[in-house]
């Protein structure tokens, strides 16, 4: 069942009550995700990462074919990588963008080792790593 709660904004910012923190195990969470939708003017509030995580977002263009995707999630896997939130679209016929945000906390590679790798990757047109 839905809970609905009324809050007022203090200096652009928001309080969340006491059982909304604890409906969504807010404490449990270093980092929310806050997904907006201006033309509905409404806004989803997720959690996304645990206290410890280290979050980096990676930012693609993908060659529009089978198992694009599928190799940047195996280069992820591999190196102990977790994604944590993943959205895509179609461009044309030939590209695909895709965003991910990741937790790199539990893995040994560095971002500059991420760019590094992801540029050998001959499915990728064009890339973003950046640190959260």
């Amino acid at each position: 069942m839905k809970k609905y709660s009324i809050v007022r904004l203090k200096e652009n910012k928001i309080e969340f009550p006491e059982d909304v923190f604890e409906a969504l195990e807010l404490e449990k969470c270093e980092y929310i995700l806050i997904e907006t939708d201006p033309d509905e003017k409404e806004a989803v509030i997720s959690p996304l990462a645990a206290k410890g995580s280290d979050l980096v977002e990676i930012n693609l263009i993908l060659k529009n074919i089978p198992g694009a995707s599928a190799k940047v999630d195996l280069f992820l896997g591999e190196n102990i990588i977790n994604i944590l939130y993943e959205e895509g679209e179609k461009i044309d016929d030939v590209k695909y963008t895709n965003v991910r945000l990741v937790d790199i906390s539990k893995s040994k590679l560095t971002v500059e080792d991420i760019k590094k790798h992801l540029k050998d990757l001959d499915v990728i047109e064009e890339f973003e790593v950046l640190k959260i």
